[in-house]
């Protein structure tokens, strides 16, 4: 079977979506290393949070790449291509690995049932252990303690941030939800915590677990004339990095990835002022984090799919010119859709909502009445039909051809449109 048949067939393998627990993953997982498919003993880096993730996580790939290390990635939704999920020193797999790697899955999956998540995060790991990686990369899906990253214990954990989202799963605190995430630490390890605030419950299962952590207070972000300064204690003791250039990610986000490479460097007793760390942090970019697009419009996609990260997307928005906005917008019927909203409708003259498919999907006509409930005026709404999709954005587009759209609500919001922006 071919790559795409393989992944409609994997579909169907569980009845559920998600079905969080990682017995089922472990049965296979063990058939998996009983027959020799997981070799190789590479340092683990697993990355959990609410936002904030893929960003850190590539910084950490790129200071891997530079270091001369060979470095897997993995990470979840992909926005173009499924292979965009698991790397290797920044390129995709290809059909032809991960199909392999599909095939000793099934070949040891014993009709256990598994979600599409679960059985090609374990396709991924065949991967990175067929090349032998020196760094893995892993980017938590949902969660944490759940998770089937998280059959894999990590040398070093990180927590770019806790805020509330996927609530039906992890709880409707930020206290729950950090009990979820923060398991992917290990007793006695290494634990790197983002934010600019600490949740009791990280710190309690630190204190319970014997794990070493450090949290924002052990960074001191400075802002200079022309870029700014970070400090942070280092495993030789104070590091501080001066003159560095303004990130093209959040600059917590690049903060924290650096404290996190200067001990990955230490485990694998390479030296971290190696690589250039200043062009590091100026050329880091992810697609899907406030990128703008190559066009003669002026748009720009964002993945910002609940409360905490639209806030973060509105004080981007306030950095530009100001200018006619105009909002293209769909979301997921699981998230906080108001919430999500909400604290951003000032930035928006005009909200465009686009036909997402899936069960999860919110339908356009119960996204319009969101905005209807929260003030917006019907005459600001306008809805892309799913048959005309690509006229209709053509039609769009040159009828504001002055306006700035942002692209935002949900990875797959990205991706459908991307899907009829490159037929433009």
């Amino acid at each position: 079977m071919q790559l795409h048949d393989w992944l409609v067939q994997i579909e169907s393998f569980h009845s559920k979506e998600i079905d969080l627990g990682l017995d089922r993953c472990r049965k296979v997982y063990d058939n998996l290393k009983e027959a020799g498919h997981l070799e190789g003993k590479p340092l683990i880096v697993t990355i959990g949070g609410t936002n904030g993730k893929g960003t850190t996580l590539k910084t950490l790939e790129n200071a891997s790449k530079a270091a001369g290390l060979k470095v897997g990635s993995y990470t979840s939704p992909h926005v173009f291509i499924f292979n965009e999920r698991v790397r290797i020193n920044g390129h995709d797999a290809t059909d032809e690995e991960l199909v392999a790697a599909f095939e000793k899955v099934e070949a040891c999956r014993a009709d256990v049932p598994l979600t599409y998540y679960e059985f090609t995060t374990l396709a991924a790991f065949i991967v990175f252990a067929a090349h032998n990686v020196d760094v893995l990369l892993l980017e938590v899906g949902l969660g944490g303690r759940l998770d089937t990253v998280n059959l894999l214990d990590a040398d070093i954990a990180v927590l770019t941030s806790i805020a509330l989202d996927h609530q039906a799963f992890l709880g409707n605190t930020r206290e729950l939800i950090a009990v979820e995430k923060v398991e992917i630490a290990r007793p006695d390890g290494l634990l790197f915590v983002g934010g600019q605030d600490l949740v009791s419950t990280i710190a309690d299962y630190a204190d319970r677990t014997n794990v070493e952590m450090y949290d924002y207070t052990s960074r001191q972000l400075k802002d200079q004339h022309e870029g700014w300064s970070l400090s942070f204690k280092g495993p030789q003791g104070k590091v501080v990095l001066e003159g560095l250039p303004n990130p093209l990610i959040p600059q917590g986000n690049a903060a924290l990835a650096l404290q996190v490479w200067f001990y990955m460097a230490n485990a694998l007793q390479i030296n971290p002022e190696s690589i250039d760390l200043k062009k590091l942090i100026q050329e880091t970019a992810l697609f899907g984090r406030f990128s703008a697009l190559p066009s003669d419009y002026d748009i720009r996609v964002d993945a910002a799919h609940n409360p905490a990260a639209a806030v973060c997307l509105a004080e981007q928005l306030q950095k530009l010119p100001a200018k006619k906005t105009i909002a293209i917008c769909g979301i997921m019927a699981d998230k906080d859709v108001k919430g999500t909203f909400e604290p951003i409708l000032s930035a928006f003259d005009q909200w465009v909502l686009w036909p997402l498919q899936g069960e999860r999907a919110l339908s356009q006509e119960r996204l319009q009445q969101v905005f209807l409930d929260l003030g917006v005026v019907d005459t600001a709404i306008t809805q892309i039909s799913k048959e005309r999709s690509t006229e209709e954005l053509k039609a769009l587009l040159e009828k504001h051809s002055d306006a700035r759209f942002i692209v935002f609500g949900s990875f797959f919001t990205i991706e459908a449109f991307m899907d009829d922006f490159k037929k433009l």
